[in-house]
């Protein structure tokens, strides 16, 4: 995944060649909110696959309930990043040029 913003690109010396982007406080949260589940669903996967190797079936039901509910956050988070990245679109958008 990349961003390309050239109307916030900085140029000057101590920030040169970093976009406007990556200093904007939403940016971070977004990256946080869209890192969680990608880790969330890759835990919840290992939580899977790790009992049903060993083939204990009270093992398998309980990393069922763990991986429900990793999912369930992995996908709150998800649509918390969605959230935030729209806002970040939106606040980048000139919006001045269009109620003139």
């Amino acid at each position: 995944m990349g961003f390309t913003c050239t109307k916030i690109y900085m140029s000057s010396a101590p920030d040169l060649g970093i976009t406007g982007l990556v200093k904007k406080a939403v940016f971070i949260v977004f990256l946080l909110c869209n890192s969680i589940p990608v880790l969330l669903s890759v835990i919840a996967t290992m939580n899977l696959i790790w009992p049903q190797h060993l083939g204990d079936i009270p093992m398998i039901q309980q990393a069922m309930k763990r991986a429900v509910v990793l999912v369930m956050l992995a996908f709150w988070s998800m649509l918390a990043a969605f959230v935030v990245g729209v806002c970040l679109v939106l606040m980048l958008l000139p919006w001045h040029t269009y109620f003139r």
